[in-house]
């Protein structure tokens, strides 16, 4: 954090001293650092008889001695005098990317692991514990929580035991404040986001008094609730008035609310390619982060002492404010704009010190090597995959020669997620963006410096023998006079269709059902033929609740993956769950009992990870023991991730299971022995999962989550609890172009060794080099999913043997004929 001289009055450093032995909190009296670190490489451990007072943050220097390969982990742990296991205390881990960094922590807004709040006066013990070996700590520190800048008068908007952000005055419904009024059928919204300022406000208030000196004065009011759990506040028509001047209007189509507030902060971080980190970070918080909560700006006259603030919309959520800052201006705008633009440049810092964005060396990793010339051999029909890389700009395309059908073209690109989806930590992710092919617009596409580009189609063998005999120009990308050309050979063989449903699990768009259900049904399925297209094989789908009345429109969406060409059984992930909350135990079996036509496609889940919501566990055992006498062919399924979940079996048809439930051959057999339906869900190797490994545990599918699930905005990863999880993300027009996460394409490539895996079974029945084969490939994939450690490079090298095997076929057969 940038320290500004005129600051200084307000902090107050509190240091304390890392010893190995319990020691006190350095006084106020003695705002110094005591004495050097003892230990700068340990554990720091502090016993805190009578706890921090409030408005105090934790300040940690250190560095992080080790190379970039891999970020370091740091644990801050907190525990009150009531904290007894991990869910009553504190804990944060942090990850650090190489170099000096500089950690603070807000005290005043610690929750325990239970998402219940841990004062700071009742803080007891404190451990600092690097989780990783390459931590030196410089200092540690306590120190009054920073100021806004001098002349800046806020309010920070909550409820009524907040903390308020930046020193500001603390406005709840019911404040009694002199001088402080606020109408209106108001709520608190709290939003866990790292930044206090606009974590929370009040949503509802109709009219809001504050008093302020008169003059002029430059407002920034922040107007717009964040959102979490898929929701973002969505109002249509707002109107915010100042002294009964108007300064915001909005009166919106959906269209257009879609374009201008969930779709303006695009993930593109730029168009070369892996820019610096710190870039990154820079990049995000001034075209996302600073624009959160949507902050207004107005010049105002004040001649009364006070302003006055209306709100009107429909919409509750249209009425809505977060915090609110003022600035004199008098003659001196120029310096009224210089104080905000340090106040923005201290909310800068702070987004930085929380999501320090580190390296992700597997930034491509999903995506094939770069092609450089090597013959590629394809079976009829088989995805053919291109990975194009360009070190100086070309000529705009002029032309594409392959033997291909369902092509599709794609501009890589970046956007940044969170680190493991839960970390405080960001890193790059690549995205897919799809450029136009048709014949009008092929020749806008121009190539430039550090760019990459990915080709997925459908080889076409009879295009390649066609072009073989008439002898034709070389396969590849015309740019200009300039050909990339791709040395292509067909293989006289049509790949089988892969025998399982591979897929993700799908949603409704969100931010189309909040408007037009109609328009989400559609999108949907425009996603599944999109799926389809990619070459995946089957999807968890969007499903609507079978409510009554509605049975017709569940039929309806059931249908759907099925006509686009996609695999059943097709998991039913929540429509169960969600009939639960409406209706009793009688009359959601009834509307169950009406689906029968279209039950045999489904999995009905009726455990997700059991023994996270009891209640709800019980519920659903109870509806289906109800199902199974009523529905006797119906499959009740359970999405399974810990090892003691064996003891609920009986109760299901098939299961679900990932890593958490410890896969492993004992445990794969016991399952087939009990004639349980084996599928996966969840796992980390995304290629592996849904071939090599899908093949080897002969489970009958595999789901990968989650196609469509924002946490609240789609290219904020900071909001919410948790990383947005998207392959297919939110566009402008309903079935317009759509950007996808370019981890799909490791499911595409899982298929595709999927396909030769059955090819290669098919001929062990009847050939002992195709057995020989088999077996070896079964004995380098280890039943026990921990034990697999292949990278791409090593299952291209598995599926080339089968090719290899092909060929060698084709070639014996050849001499028989001469």
């Amino acid at each position: 954090m940038i320290i500004y001289p005129h600051l200084a009055m307000f902090y107050l450093v509190l240091t304390l001293t890392l010893l190995n032995s319990t020691t006190a909190l350095a006084t106020e009296a003695a705002a110094k650092i005591l004495s050097p670190l003892t230990e700068p490489y340990g554990k720091q451990y502090w016993t805190l008889p009578t706890g921090i007072e409030k408005g105090q943050q934790l300040i940690i220097h250190g560095q992080v001695i080790g190379n970039e390969e891999k970020p370091q982990r740091l644990l801050i742990r907190i525990d009150s005098q009531n904290s007894h296991n991990y869910q009553s205390r504190f804990n944060l881990e942090l990850l650090f990317p190489a170099g000096n960094f500089r950690h603070q922590l807000d005290l005043d807004q610690l929750f325990t692991s239970a998402k219940k709040r841990l004062l700071s006066t009742d803080i007891r013990q404190l451990y600092i514990v690097p989780l990783d070996q390459d931590f030196r700590f410089q200092k540690i520190q306590l120190q009054v929580k920073p100021q806004a800048p001098e002349g800046i008068i806020g309010w920070d908007f909550g409820a009524k035991d907040q903390n308020p952000a930046w020193g500001f005055t603390a406005v709840s419904p019911d404040s009694t404040t002199a001088g402080i009024q606020i109408q209106g059928a108001s709520r608190v919204r709290q939003r866990p986001y790292f930044d206090d300022l606009i974590q929370d406000g009040i949503e509802g208030l109709t009219d809001l008094q504050l008093p302020l000196a008169n003059g002029l004065w430059h407002l920034r009011l922040w107007t717009e609730d964040i959102g979490e759990w898929e929701y973002f506040p969505h109002a249509l028509e707002q109107r915010i008035k100042v002294n009964g001047q108007t300064i915001y209007q909005q009166n919106l189509t959906p269209t257009q609310w879609i374009a201008e507030h969930y779709l303006t902060a695009l993930p593109i971080l730029n168009t070369g390619f892996a820019p610096s980190l710190k870039l990154a970070q820079q990049r995000f918080w001034y075209s996302i982060g600073s624009k959160r909560g949507r902050p207004v700006d107005t010049l105002v006259q004040v001649n009364n002492g006070q302003i006055h603030l209306s709100f009107s919309s429909p919409d509750s959520a249209g009425r809505f404010i977060s915090a609110l800052i003022a600035v004199p201006v008098e003659m001196k705008y120029p310096e009224s704009r210089k104080i905000l633009n340090r106040f923005e440049q201290l909310r800068a810092d702070q987004f930085a010190n929380h999501w320090p964005v580190v390296n992700n060396h597997n930034l491509l990793q999903a995506l094939p090597k770069p092609y450089q010339g090597e013959t590629l051999a394809y079976a009829d029909q088989e995805k053919l995959i291109l990975h194009f890389t360009f070190e100086r700009t070309l000529p705009a395309l002029n032309a594409i020669n392959l033997p291909v059908n369902n092509l599709q073209l794609y501009q890589v690109r970046q956007q940044l997620k969170r680190v493991g989806g839960q970390e405080q930590a960001l890193q790059q992710e690549a995205i897919l963006d799809p450029l136009p092919i048709d014949n009008l617009s092929l020749q806008q596409l121009q190539p430039k410096a550090g760019e990459h580009w990915l080709l997925v189609a459908d080889f076409d063998a009879s295009q390649w023998v066609e072009h073989q005999h008439r002898n034709g120009a070389p396969w590849g990308l015309e740019f200009g006079t300039q050909t990339r050309a791709i040395t292509l050979q067909a293989l006289n063989l049509k790949l089988p269709p892969a025998p399982v449903p591979v897929g993700i699990y799908l949603d409704y768009a969100p931010h189309l059902t909040w408007f037009d259900s109609s328009a989400a049904q559609q999108q949907s399925q425009c996603d599944y033929r999109l799926l389809k297209k990619l070459g995946l094989t089957g999807v968890a789908p969007a499903l609507p609740t079978p409510s009554l009345n509605q049975e017709q429109v569940f039929k309806q969406a059931v249908q759907q993956p099925l006509l686009a060409g996609l695999l059943p059984p097709f998991p039913a992930y929540t429509p169960v769950k969600r009939l639960l909350a409406q209706y009793d135990q009688s009359a959601s079996l009834q509307q169950l009992a009406k689906l029968s036509s279209v039950s045999p496609l489904l999995l009905w889940s009726l455990a997700d990870e059991p023994g996270l919501h009891p209640e709800q566990d019980q519920q659903l055992s109870l509806l289906g023991q109800s199902l199974h006498r009523v529905l006797p062919k119906a499959q009740r399924m359970a999405q399974l991730n810990q090892a003691e979940h064996d003891a609920r079996l009986e109760q299901f048809d098939a299961v679900l299971l990932n890593q958490g439930y410890r896969l492993n051959a004992q445990r794969l057999a016991q399952l087939q022995q009990k004639n349980k339906a084996l599928y996966l869900y969840n796992l980390p190797n995304l290629r592996l999962a849904a071939g090599y490994y899908l093949w080897r545990s002969n489970a009958k599918g595999f789901w990968q989550w989650h196609g469509r699930m924002p946490t609240a905005h789609p290219f904020d990863p900071t909001d919410g609890r948790e990383d947005d999880v998207q392959f297919l993300l939110p566009s402008a027009e309903v079935c317009g172009a759509t950007q996808i996460n370019s981890r799909l394409i490791s499911l595409v490539q899982g298929i595709e060794d999927l396909r030769w895996l059955t090819w290669l079974e098919q001929q062990a029945q009847q050939n002992l080099d195709a057995a020989l084969l088999q077996q070896q490939i079964q004995q380098q994939i280890s039943l026990n999913w921990s034990q697999n450690t292949m990278t791409n490079q090593q299952l291209d090298q598995l599926t080339q043997q089968i090719k290899h095997l092909w060929q060698n076929f084709s070639f014996a057969k050849l001499q028989k004929i001469q």
